[in-house]
């Protein structure tokens, strides 16, 4: 058979149509793209097929990736699409890792590799650091490819470029196959966790309800009474262990969310010395607290995690102290009038622990040594989930110790935001003196749930703002036909066409309206979607406190107050008289052999996890009781918690959440004396 004469077509324009196309690779493309310019090349160098191997990231083989001819009955022609280069052709091996392209003409390597033979391949070397990642051949059966070591050159370092571009793809690949593996271990384990400890606390409060009823029953030895006490506390130390567990499972796996509100740290600080003053007083040290005078009320904070961190480092402080004091003292470093941070410092005159155990105090199940674990029993997780929730929370925790003499717990928190008390004019450091005051503020909530829309109106009812109200994307547009507002809430999931769409929908009919738009979502559904985080202009999760409202507000715009004759009334009950109308009561018995199994679990599920969703599940839980038992002594506060509720008074919430604990101890009295 004759051989011909090749006649190349290169020029800039095909290696610049070859380089766009690698370009352009991705992931979901690679293949398609690869086929593309290898018809390129074949076009340029008239050979009829060419194939590409990669080296494996995970071993030395090197895998045949693609393979593209000209017609359609020359592809699979390789045989063997796994190699292992370096011991099946060590002399090309060497010459490829050496930077050479090859021209080879009825070599052995044709027989090995193809089906039928073929006359001519070129081969080029893909390397990275030099170090060869791959290799390209370009072969023709009826073709003599030679070129000249110029036109060589040139498509070296157009594959070389091409195997940069492929080995960054598979790599990149494989980190995100090995974090989503990652990912969803994670999530399992979190899920089996979350299960599990459920599964086991509800037996665990039955136990602990059913322990306390005996405990509290007469004519009991002391003997008995002394099994009861070891049965409560030992249920509530595992409870405490699940807890610990549970929130480190969620740390781990980055599924701890933070949510910032508006607190006041000395209500925070207040419960600390009256929840910790009577161990201190049992064990005969000094507890003190002390802050800056000068601290604002308002900070943007998320007080669970807070009381988490605070609760763990001075209940440590008071186990491990044996004599002298525990102080919790707290300061400020004051950035700017918006912003400080917040330094807290818990000291104590107890073990003190060793130098060489300094770095790993902080590390999960690490104790102090084992002669004094007996002493001071525990999980060993409490400081390992205080350092990771403050450093989530933007701060820092570290210590100072002594053996012996004592510790000093440090927790830094990093530019906290500062609410202006002043409610006549919300003003936050991101307004200009230029942005708009408003008389009359128009504000689209689009939402499809009534219940939000009038959260909206009553979390504004002193200001200036006029509510319009959508229930889908539809609404807004015919909204839009016929005004111009100041401000939209998008909620996510509208029905037909949901939030972003209505977005992308807005953008496209309405180019030049420059309003704000803001994202009404769920906890859960910001955290992985880009797109509402680079497209809106704000995001107000659901379920929201006004402050957060007035806080997403106050960045575009000053609120005028309208009237303050309601301003911040406190809808009021006194607990006195309450508490003198249930000493007077007379309580069914159902009720009173079901209240430590049942009343006290979901109060104290309330006080631990102070959340607005768990609120109205509690005020639910109060309704139902009061009508199951016919229990009108509850109506005050089961309206009074409701209605500050809904006035967003979580303050004053929190505060009758608290004196549910003198209700628990008169009836327990009425218990008792029954």
């Amino acid at each position: 058979m004759k051989i011909k004469e090749n006649t190349y077509k290169i020029n800039d324009d095909v290696l610049l149509d070859i380089s766009k196309l690698i370009s352009q690779i991705n992931n979901s493309n690679q293949l398609e793209y690869l086929n593309l310019i290898f018809q390129r090349i074949n076009y340029a160098l008239s050979s009829n097929f060419s194939f590409i191997f990669l080296k494996s990231p995970k071993s030395k083989l090197f895998k045949l990736i693609s393979e593209t001819a000209n017609e359609v009955s020359f592809n699979n022609r390789i045989v063997n699409k796994e190699i292992r280069i370096e011991k099946e052709y060590k002399d090309i091996y060497n010459q490829l890792s050496e930077n050479l392209a090859l021209s080879l003409n009825n070599n052995s390597f044709n027989y090995n590799m193809f089906e039928t033979p073929i006359n001519s391949i070129l081969i080029f070397p893909m390397k990275i650091s030099n170090s060869l990642i791959g290799f390209i051949g370009i072969c023709d059966d009826n073709v003599n490819l030679n070129l000249s070591d110029k036109e060589l050159s040139i498509f070296s370092n157009l594959f070389n470029y091409l195997g940069v571009v492929l080995f960054h793809l598979t790599t990149s690949k494989n980190i995100s196959n090995l974090k989503k593996k990652i990912k969803s271990r994670s999530s399992v384990q979190s899920e089996f966790l979350s299960n599990i400890s459920h599964e086991i606390r509800t037996p665990m409060n039955a136990i602990i309800g059913f322990a306390e009823l005996l405990r509290n029953s007469q004519h009991l030895t002391d003997l008995q009474i002394k099994y009861l006490d070891g049965i409560a506390k030992g249920s509530q130390s595992l409870l405490t262990l699940i807890n610990d567990i549970l929130d480190l499972s969620k740390i781990e796996a980055n599924q701890i969310k933070i949510n910032f509100n508006k607190i006041d740290i000395r209500i925070i600080l207040n419960d600390i010395k009256s929840i910790f003053q009577n161990a201190s007083n049992f064990k005969g040290i000094k507890f003190n607290i002390t802050i800056d005078d000068t601290i604002p009320e308002n900070l943007l904070l998320d007080e669970l995690r807070l009381r988490q961190i605070l609760f763990n480092l001075v209940g440590n402080a008071i186990k491990f102290t044996d004599t002298g004091f525990v102080e919790l003292s707290v300061q400020q470093n004051i950035i700017n009038s918006h912003k400080l941070d917040l330094i807290f410092k818990i000291q104590d005159t107890g073990i003190g622990i060793q130098s060489a155990h300094i770095d790993e105090i902080f590390d999960a199940f690490k104790q102090i040594d084992a002669g004094k674990r007996k002493k001071y029993p525990g999980t060993g997780l409490g400081l390992a989930i205080s350092k990771r929730l403050a450093n989530i929370m933007g701060g820092t925790l570290d210590v100072e110790s002594i053996e012996g003499a004592g510790s000093t717990f440090t927790l830094s928190l990093k530019n906290i935001q500062i609410f202006n008390r002043n409610c006549s004019d919300i003003e936050q450091n991101n307004i200009s003196s230029d942005e708009k005051i408003s008389n009359s503020l128009n504000l689209v909530i689009a939402n499809d749930n009534s219940t939000y829309p009038q959260l909206f109106k009553i979390a504004l009812k002193n200001y200036c703002v006029n509510i319009i109200e959508a229930t889908s994307g539809k609404a807004v547009f015919n909204i839009l036909a016929e005004m111009k507002p100041d401000i939209i809430f998008l909620d996510i999931n509208l029905p037909e066409l949901n939030g972003i769409e209505t977005l992308k929908n807005i953008k496209l009919l309405y180019p030049e309206l420059n309003i704000p738009i803001i994202a009404l979502v769920a906890e859960n559904e910001v955290d992985d979607s880009d797109f509402i985080k680079n497209n809106f202009n704000g995001i107000l999760k659901k379920p929201f406190f006004k402050e957060r409202l007035h806080e997403e507000l106050s960045k575009f715009f000053k609120l005028q107050i309208e009237s303050q004759s309601n301003h911040d009334c406190f809808i009021s009950y006194d607990i006195d008289k309450l508490i003198k109308t249930i000493s007077c009561s007379r309580f069914p018995i159902d009720f009173l052999d079901s209240f430590e199994i049942e009343f006290v679990p979901q109060y104290l599920s309330i006080r631990n996890s102070f959340h607005l969703s768990n609120i109205f599940h509690f005020i639910g839980y109060l309704k139902s009781i009061s009508k199951k038992y016919n229990l009108d002594v509850f109506n005050s506060v089961i309206d009074s918690i409701y209605k500050n509720t809904k006035e967003f008074k979580i303050d004053k919430v929190y505060k009758i959440i608290l004196d549910f604990n003198l209700i628990i101890e008169e009836i327990r009295k009425l218990k008792n004396n029954n």
